[in-house]
């Protein structure tokens, strides 16, 4: 009659056998969760680099616009007889409707016409209050020569934020320097773009916010607009 096992021994065979399952468990789940975080990660970082690449298309557009009107025969046109004739009432009437038709065509918040001075002449929306924010980059497109995009801001009076972009206005032979300014409100295209995409996963949002350039610009101005409406 064969002998009988010891009850420790079964014990530890017992035992061993509950190892080797929790092990191979395990390292299932490890293997497994490599495969599904890599998935979750190329898929983030897709969507990441889409919504940056949306950015980036959002602010080439907005240069375009106000670049393109800068040097339009039109606008530039009206510029030089306003210069040559700033007492005349239609000349001066010819000049606002412009900017109010550009506001509204492109859908800006306001236009802006800048004198050299960094003197407001003109505003879309009747506004002749002096901002140090769109005049100081009135003034370094002026001194630049070159077309140029400002920061996020609030305006002082109110919890929304804008963005300005600002373009000399090449006057051909007319010593003086005027600028354009457009002003536009990121909520309605720039914010509402990237909304989606926040708020579908915060692990997105953390990735914008670890991302570089435009995309990291983007992320702080809809910040802003979140501390707003908290």
């Amino acid at each position: 009659m064969p002998a009988k096992m010891p009850g420790w021994i079964f014990g530890i065979v017992i035992l061993l056998l509950v190892l080797c399952i929790l092990i191979s468990g395990l390292v299932y789940y490890r293997a497994g969760s490599q495969v599904i975080l890599g998935e979750m990660t190329s898929e983030l970082n897709s969507v990441v680099q889409l919504k940056a690449d949306q950015v980036v298309q959002w602010r080439e557009e907005r240069l375009n616009d106000v670049n393109v009107q800068s040097s339009s025969p039109i606008f530039v046109y009206t510029v030089q007889s306003f210069i040559q004739n700033p007492n005349d009432q239609a000349v001066k009437r010819r000049l606002e409707e412009h900017l109010q038709l550009l506001s509204q065509h492109y859908d800006y918040r306001a236009v802006y016409l800048v004198d050299q001075d960094a003197n407001l002449v003109f505003a879309s929306n009747g506004d002749q209050s002096v901002s140090t924010i769109y005049l100081q980059l009135a003034q370094q497109a002026l001194q630049s020569n070159e077309t140029v995009m400002g920061r996020f801001f609030r305006e002082a009076d109110s919890e929304a934020i804008f963005i300005d972009m600002a373009a000399p206005i090449n006057l051909g032979e007319i010593s003086e320097n005027y600028a354009i300014i457009f002003r536009s409100d990121p909520r309605e295209y720039l914010f509402s773009g990237i909304e989606k995409a926040l708020t579908v996963s915060e692990t997105i949002a953390t990735a914008l916010l670890r991302g570089e350039g435009d995309a990291d610009r983007l992320v702080f101005g809809r910040a802003l607009v979140m501390e707003g409406d908290t």
